[in-house]
């Protein structure tokens, strides 16, 4: 019922790559630039990769000829190499304990012996976990709404504030409408269904998904679907300094979100890395942050995605049956 609640309310409302640690080390390393590649008849083959089922290491398995062998693993974040060593085996498995969270390497083993024409497996990449985040503390995030709004003085900033002041009134949520979303959507928070999360440092626009990505760092990537947001953007734009004015209400959002796994976001370089990825069912935000008069200052505007809907109405049928 709770969830029901909530929904209703909100449909009512409108990268720098981690350090490698060094590995192995008191032995030479190899890379592969004068390994052949694999032979045929004697190719290491059933090569499989762990992807984010741990948050402390990769797996590798595969199979090959029966004997006594020793497997040399090479690694690298590109799929086409440099690939150097990391490690070695005497069975058919190895666990990476050295790779960086969320980043996606690529893997190749060789079984070293007397041949020249040493075995080589195939290239296949895995990832170690790096989510989900933290979410934040509603009732500390409440009790931290305590700042004095700045006055608003004479001279062009100050008219331009007050224009943009002026518009948002029109959009803030109803108190008694704001405090029941609090409650309601507080105990979810609370139970673990959903996650807050604030303090982003970049969003990108997908208007023709009417979508919007909100990126913490390489901590987490929200993802909110709502025509109503676009619709307000639409609205914003009549005032001057439009831009302006999005750009400093997005800085400001906080986003009730449900975690949906890892999702893969290529880094400058072009190396990929696997980051948490939420969807978020309503987002609220404040011209001035943190301000004492918040309650009668937000803009809450809950999402149109009906599979994030459905997600929250399964947790919720989940959280009665236990």
């Amino acid at each position: 019922m709770r969830f029901l609640i909530l929904l209703f309310l909100l449909s009512c409302i409108i990268m720098p790559l981690p350090l490698i640690p060094e590995e192995n080390a008191g032995r030479e390393k190899k890379n592969l630039s004068n390994v052949p590649e694999k032979i045929p008849d004697k190719a290491i083959s059933g090569f499989t990769l762990s992807r984010g089922s741990s948050a402390d290491s990769i797996a590798l398995k595969w199979n090959s000829p029966p004997g006594e062998n020793t497997f040399i693993i090479y690694r690298s974040i590109f799929q086409n190499g440099p690939f150097d060593e990391v490690g070695t085996a005497g069975e058919n498995a190895f666990t990476d304990k050295s790779a960086a969270p969320g980043m996606k390497y690529w893997y190749r083993v060789l079984m070293s012996g007397d041949d020249l024409l040493d075995p080589l497996s195939d290239v296949d990449f895995g990832f170690r976990k790096s989510g989900p985040i933290m979410s934040e503390n509603l009732d500390d995030v409440i009790r931290g709404k305590n700042r004095e709004c700045p006055g608003i003085n004479d001279g062009i900033k100050a008219d331009l504030e007050k224009e943009h002041a002026g518009f948002l009134e029109k959009y803030y949520i109803n108190q008694v409408k704001l405090s029941l979303v609090i409650y309601v959507g507080g105990g979810y928070i609370k139970n673990g269904d959903l996650k807050l999360i604030r303090d982003f440092d970049r969003y990108e626009l997908n208007p023709e998904k009417r979508e919007i990505y909100f990126m913490k760092g390489n901590a987490c990537i929200v993802k909110f679907n709502s025509g109503k947001l676009y619709n307000f953007f639409n609205e914003c734009r009549k005032v001057k300094k439009s831009n302006a004015l999005i750009k400093r209400l997005m800085k400001n959002v906080m986003a009730y979100c449900i975690y949906t796994g890892d999702a893969e976001r290529i880094q400058i370089g072009g190396a990929g890395m696997f980051i948490p990825s939420y969807e978020a069912l309503g987002i609220s935000t404040e011209y001035y942050r943190d301000c004492r008069n918040w309650r009668t200052s937000t803009v809450m505007i809950g999402s149109g995605s009906r599979k994030l809907k459905k997600m929250m109405e399964d947790a919720q049928k989940k959280r009665d049956n236990e």
